[in-house]
């Protein structure tokens, strides 16, 4: 009898599994809770894993070991995070590849935080566009080329994507380099639309 008030005793008392600071309490002293309920959210800064979800074409391209840059807005610098772990099977409904990675011990960022992330993954030498200048209000992807002072559309087939000095860019076939391409804040222009590409301001850049 003894012992088995000694073991109640006992189960009354709650233990962390990890070390770590208190996140969320969500149950308050006195007040009664079910068997299962949650009552404390434990944080454990340490050691911190992000999450991503990436489809199945740039999953193929990714393998334990590499290293990626992770931001978050406000952040002066990335934080570097290497993938430890990826998903053997594809999400049910959206066919995402789960992939997780590792941040650094004493990492600025903070657990529930949403943040991107960047990813070598190889380099190749091809035609590129910002991505911007894509437009995709046709079943096509197309873009908008200016040929004797006339609006051309022309179907492009897109290719891998990357960074350059900040911009997403994406690589493309279908127009010929050195084409004169319109920027995509320009709005959608119809086929034949009469344009005047003015000069450069001297000076400008």
């Amino acid at each position: 009898a003894a012992d088995l008030a000694a073991k109640a005793l006992d189960d009354t008392v709650l233990r962390a599994p990890i070390s770590g600071q208190i996140s969320q309490r969500l149950a308050q002293t006195g007040e009664r809770v079910a068997v299962d309920a949650r009552v404390l959210e434990i944080v454990n800064n340490q050691t911190l894993e992000l999450e991503a979800s990436l489809n199945a074409a740039d999953a193929m391209a990714v393998k334990v070991g590499q290293v990626a840059q992770i931001s978050v807005e406000g952040m002066t610098q990335p934080v570097s995070a290497q993938i430890v772990r990826i998903n053997p099977s594809a999400s049910v409904g959206s066919r995402a590849v789960l992939v997780y990675l590792a941040l650094p011990p004493n990492s600025p960022l903070r657990h529930g935080l949403f943040a991107q992330g960047q990813l070598k993954v190889g380099s190749t030498q091809t035609l590129a566009l910002p991505l911007s200048a894509i437009r995709t209000d046709k079943p096509q992807p197309y873009v908008q080329l200016i040929t004797k002072d006339m609006v051309q559309h022309a179907n492009v087939t897109l290719g891998n994507r990357g960074e350059r000095e900040g911009q997403t860019m994406v690589a493309i076939s279908g127009v010929p380099e050195g084409s004169m391409v319109m920027d995509g804040r320009v709005g959608s222009l119809r086929p034949g639309t009469l344009v005047r590409v003015a000069a450069p301001v001297a000076g400008a850049q």
